[in-house]
Formats: structure tokens, sequence, C-alpha cells
């Protein structure tokens, strides 16, 4: 609700700033915007509908000391400036 009632006052605020002192109209509905976005936000709001309880994750698996070594045979180092040749 409270997009439609700054969405409201930025309009009223607009209008008023428009407005001349003798327009009477104008200045009314500017008044009319500001009346009706403060009735607005007045109003209770639900709260919504309450989240799901989400499962906890299965915890995870460690890996052993030999699918360590594993992974680490099969990388490539890391190049540094002075393995590259240009």
């Amino acid at each position: 609700m409270s997009d439609l009632t700054d969405r409201m006052r930025t309009c009223a605020a607009h209008i008023a700033a428009g407005a001349g002192q003798g327009d009477l109209l104008l200045n009314d509905c500017a008044d009319l915007l500001i009346e009706a976005s403060n009735a607005l936000e007045a109003i209770p709001q639900p709260l919504g509908e309450p989240m799901k309880i989400l499962e906890p994750a299965p915890p995870a698996l460690a890996a052993t000391p030999e699918q360590v070594d594993l992974l680490r045979t099969e990388l490539e180092p890391i190049k540094t400036l002075e393995d590259v040749t240009v």
C-alpha cells in the first residue's frame, strides 16, 4: 500500500506546485489525494501467509585422504608469467 500512497502524495505535490493561488479546483484535488492517501495508510495490512519450514540439508560427506591425494595429482600446476612464452 505504501507504493500507492507515495504515488498519490507525489501527484498531490505536483498538482499543488502547478496550481496558482486562485485555482481552487486543483488545490482541492491535491488536498483530496493527500487525505485519501492518509486514510489508506491507516488501514492495517495483512501479514501474508506464513512461510513453509524447510528441511535442513543433509550433512556433507568428508573426503578421505586417498580422495584428497587423487585430486592433488590430477590438477595442473598454476602457470606464472615466467612459464608463458610469447
